[in-house]
Order: C-alpha cells, then structure tokens, then sequence
C-alpha cells in the first residue's frame, strides 16, 4: 500500500486537492463510510478544479454527497 500511495503523491494537484481528500476520508471515516482513497482524491480534484464526476462506482455517490458536487452514474441514466 505505501508504494501506491507515494506514487499518487508525485501526481501535481495542488495542495488543496491533498488537504480536501485528507479531511473528507477522515470525515467519512467518522460516519462509517469507508472508501478507496484513490476515490476520495479523484473526488476531491473534481471538487477543486469544479468539475463534474461520471462515474459507475457507488463509492462515488458517497463522496459526491458529502461533497456537494455533480456526479452522474451513466449506466443509471
């Protein structure tokens, strides 16, 4: 786990993408809800570069909720 990981810190998103990612997995940890974190950061770049998610993950759904940000299943539409 700790290799993947270093690999998705020499992606460049900015520090704010990192900070957000790390206070939403915490967040949804405290509620129960546990995630992939490679999840929670692509999550978190949508919600900072104001993007929208397509997607066919129910983790997404999750995250998306808790963020407040568009996501649309396009097998469910």
């Amino acid at each position: 786990m700790k290799a993947r990981l270093e690999v998705l810190e020499t992606i460049p998103f900015s520090d704010a993408v990192w900070s957000l990612a790390y206070t939403t997995g915490y967040e949804l940890r405290r509620k129960g809800i546990t995630v992939p974190t490679v999840d929670i950061i692509i999550a978190a770049a949508a919600k900072i570069y104001n993007c929208s998610l397509l997607h066919h993950d129910k983790y997404f759904r999750a995250i998306a909720k808790h963020l407040h940000i568009s996501a649309v299943d396009y097998i469910d539409n």
